[in-house]
């Protein structure tokens, strides 16, 4: 979601200037005080120390789309109400926050953003990042205990001295047991709908891919895009040093029986699977290059 807001500056800037000019200011200190007013009016954009260098989608960012990624987060993770950014390039906050919703999958208490633009005159002075946030502070907070819980709860028979493959195996399994695919489900978009509802679409079995694996110490990213031609989210998971492609949606398959009865198993060939495979079918749809899996020895079969 993005909103433009113009405000001008240049009237005011232009009353102060006017009533410099007969005094003789030179021209640089005018573009000094020009600075300044527009500093005030703007903000000033501070920089934030990452806490996303081994993430896969901050790894593909510029420099400059790095540190609008970590004031974007940071004001996300505090739940605060809008920060100015380094950036006066909305596609650069668009890349940002896309990147930032791949690498982390539990922030299921922001649905989007707004921003507002400065100008003075015809030229951008500034941009400040606006999340909006599906709860208050208090309500987040008490949603993600109840999160933890469950994560806690459900992470019990596995722990950090399994190899890469059981921990991936683990959180593949978990879910398609606990979780069934809903389309009418609440809060399918982000994970409460998993934790907490039980019942999801592909984009909350993704984020809680992503989710759970992390818990683990495992790096995974939500992949956005197109499967048999509809909108469908999976996951890139780092296993052992080498790339795999997971789709827990399409990982749970349901098996019509000779009684009509309606039969869950667990289809493993979309655990950790190569990108040959899953490219029959998936169209990833990302503002960043992602890399070629090619690896298979912590795939399933």
């Amino acid at each position: 979601m993005k909103i433009r807001r113009w405000i001008g500056l240049g009237s005011a800037l232009a009353l102060v200037l006017v009533s410099l000019a007969g005094c003789g200011v030179a021209d640089f200190a005018k573009d000094e005080i020009s600075k300044k007013m527009e500093s005030v009016v703007v903000g000033t954009a501070k920089d934030v120390e990452s806490i996303s260098t081994d993430r896969y989608a901050y790894q593909q960012l510029s420099d400059e789309e790095k540190k609008v990624y970590d004031q974007q987060l940071d004001c996300i993770l505090n739940h605060q109400e809008k920060v100015p950014v380094s950036t006066k390039d909305a596609n650069v906050i668009q890349k940002a926050y896309d990147c930032i919703m791949a690498d982390y999958g539990g922030l299921f208490w922001v649905s989007g953003y707004q921003y507002n633009t400065y100008s003075n005159m015809d030229r951008v002075v500034g941009i400040e990042f606006a999340p909006q946030y599906l709860y208050d502070e208090a309500q987040t907070k008490e949603y993600q205990a109840q999160v933890d819980a469950v994560v806690e709860q459900w992470l019990a028979g596995i722990g950090p001295e399994d190899s890469d493959y059981a921990k991936s195996k683990y959180v593949f399994e978990t879910l398609i047991q606990n979780v069934e695919y809903v389309k009418e489900s609440e809060n399918n978009q982000n994970i409460l709908s998993v934790f907490i509802g039980k019942q999801t679409v592909c984009q909350g079995y993704a984020g809680a891919t992503q989710y759970l694996l992390q818990q683990l110490g495992i790096q995974s990213t939500i992949i956005h895009g197109q499967a048999n031609g509809e909108a469908h989210a999976w996951n890139l998971v780092s296993l052992d040093g080498e790339y795999y492609l997971t789709d827990t949606t399409w990982g749970n398959s349901r098996y019509l029986m000779q009684d009509n009865s309606v039969q869950k198993q667990i289809d493993y060939q979309y655990l950790n699977t190569t990108s040959e495979f899953l490219n029959q079918t998936h169209v990833a749809q990302m503002n960043i290059p992602l890399p070629e899996c090619t690896a298979t020895a912590d795939a399933y079969h």
